[in-house]
């Protein structure tokens, strides 16, 4: 298979001939606010709070003014996150010699940001509409051979796609060679692996 044929290749190629960035940074923002509203509707204050030594009312409480605050943060929050994915990929491209501009790469990055996210609000969504809670199973992550496994479901479809996409993003807006746009994609995969597995003991 030739490698522009592979998903997303073509979009990320034509960024380093139409950077644009205004209306992909609101979809962003948005689809995150959305996201983090569905991630509250899937998970089981129960389990999150219940080594506060809390009653079930008072958990209840707590969550109910938590939701209200996480939309509140999460718009900042996504901004910081953008800031440092740019960051990210505009040392590896300097790094690694690219010639492309800080306008492809911010238009890059958030491109890259937009097609993860997507991912992350279907997988909430069909958690939502079957009913399944995020603290029982990560329906994109091997903890659903074993229920509430936290460091199985540091294993996720989600951390797989978004490497592949970085890869893209490196490969077809940086022209990394294709070789050297694996080997980052698997650093980016190995990096977000082993922080989800520290998170997941504590």
């Amino acid at each position: 298979m030739q490698s522009s044929n592979l998903p997303f290749m073509q979009h990320f190629e034509s960024l380093r001939i139409n950077p644009k960035y205004g209306l992909k940074l609101i979809l962003v923002i948005i689809l995150a606010m959305l996201t983090t509203t569905l991630y509250n509707l899937i998970i089981d204050p129960l389990v999150i709070y219940k080594d506060l030594g809390l009653s079930s009312k008072e958990i209840m409480d707590l969550h109910e003014t938590s939701k209200k605050y996480s939309l509140i943060a999460v718009p900042f929050i996504t901004l910081f996150m953008i800031a440092f994915s740019f960051l990210i990929v505009l040392i590896v491209s300097k790094i690694m010699k690219s010639d492309a501009t800080q306008k492809m790469i911010f238009s890059a990055t958030l491109s890259h940001m937009l097609i993860t996210s997507i991912l992350t609000f279907v997988i909430y969504f069909i958690q939502y509409v079957a009913g399944i809670a995020l603290t029982d199973y990560d329906i994109s992550s091997l903890n659903i051979f074993d229920k509430g496994n936290k460091v199985l479901a540091a294993f996720n479809l989600q951390t797989i796609f978004s490497a592949y996409v970085f890869g893209v993003l490196l490969y077809a807006t940086c022209k990394l060679t294709k070789k050297a746009s694996i080997i980052w994609a698997v650093v980016f995969f190995v990096l977000f692996t082993s922080f989800d597995l520290i998170s997941s003991m504590f």
